[in-house]
């Protein structure tokens, strides 16, 4: 996958394409950020671009435009062709001069899956420019393993590309930081996920929007959803706010904890914590449009700009100090509920007393 084709990660994407045209990018990267938002897929397109055989002049945003940006079409760099026989043997993952080294589910990487890599990279490149050693959830390895990596880290080969991908980047050694530069993604827009989903994935773009705005800036998550218990969830999340918005009893507001925390019959074979996880990342992207709703801000960066009317409404009971309170509610009872296992009924009937 060309970098073009990534969604979101602009100013990332523009110094990386920059720097292979200039042949001045370091050869020991570290990427960090939330899962799901596209680290794993920029580094695939970085070792396509070092490798390919016919690169192009880039424009990295035409596929994916950032929200609120018009695209740029002047040429920032280059890129991988995506076409020549290196680009698709790389996103085969058969090309020669490419390793990936991952984990299992739960698994760490040892330092017998590391030793290979190393050794890979040792090598001059045998079909491509640079041999391109690519260690996924880096966080998971182990000390040995991370020991033994220090060497080819300090004084990598001069045709050899090291790139480190990891969601807690804290977790590895001082000296494995110190020497990898960290390029830090964020989590994505609802307006880049849904614009991926929409044209890769086959979704409609109510679908698409809906999904987007549950899915807390990760890509992965979107894409893994399932669309309707993510509507659903948007769902008791708008009743949950439009009756909190007139409820005067503790009775009517702890019926309302119960609706948040509670099944439905499609709901059955969903965890009541991954329930209430949905129908809380729901309330926060729903608080979050009410907030730019009341300041009359840009209808076009809403999440679920379809609910206008109930947006309306919201806005007559939730000033800008409600939404602000009300938003890191939810954050801490998101917190509460998918951090440190905490009791989903105590939670939603803590969190209604605050809305």
């Amino acid at each position: 996958m060309p970098f073009r084709d990534i969604a979101g990660h602009r100013s990332i994407l523009t110094l990386l394409s920059r720097a292979v045209m200039r042949e001045s990018f370091l050869p020991t990267l570290l990427f960090v950020g939330p899962n799901g938002v596209g680290k794993r897929r920029t580094a695939m397109a970085l070792a396509q671009v070092v490798n390919c055989e016919k690169p192009v002049s880039s424009k990295i945003d035409s596929a994916y435009p950032t929200a609120g940006r018009q695209s740029d079409t002047s040429d920032v760099g280059v890129d991988a062709c995506g076409q020549c026989e290196s680009c698709q043997r790389i996103d085969r993952k058969l090309h020669a001069d490419v390793l990936l080294v991952a984990s299992g589910e739960n698994e760490p990487i040892k330092i017998e899956q590391i030793r290979p890599a190393i050794e890979h990279s040792s090598y001059r490149p045998f079909e491509g420019r640079r041999r391109c050693v690519i260690i996924d959830d880096a966080d998971k390895l182990t000390l040995a393993a991370q020991s033994a990596l220090l060497k080819s880290l300090e004084e990598p080969p001069s045709t050899s590309l090291f790139v480190l991908v990891s969601a807690r980047p804290d977790t590895l050694l001082v000296t494995v930081r110190s020497r990898c530069p960290q390029f830090r993604f964020g989590p994505l827009t609802p307006a880049e996920i849904a614009a991926v989903l929409v044209r890769s994935h086959n979704y409609s773009e109510t679908d698409a929007n809906i999904t987007a705005a549950s899915a807390d800036g990760s890509l992965k998550a979107a894409v893994d959803a399932n669309t309707d218990e993510v509507s659903r969830a948007r769902d008791v999340a708008v009743r949950t706010l439009l009756a909190l918005a007139a409820a005067d009893s503790p009775k009517r507001r702890l019926a309302c904890a119960k609706e948040l925390v509670g099944k439905s019959k499609q709901d059955g074979a969903i965890k009541d914590r991954d329930l209430l996880v949905r129908r809380l990342r729901a309330l926060t992207s729903i608080l979050r449009d009410v907030g730019i709703f009341s300041v009359r801000g840009n209808d076009k960066v809403l999440a679920n700009a379809d609910l206008g009317d109930e947006l309306q409404r919201m806005t007559r009971s939730y000033d800008s100090s409600r939404v602000i309170h009300g938003f890191s509610a939810v954050d801490r009872a998101l917190y509460a509920v998918a951090k440190r296992n905490a009791n989903p009924k105590i939670v939603a009937n803590w969190l209604v007393f605050q809305l």
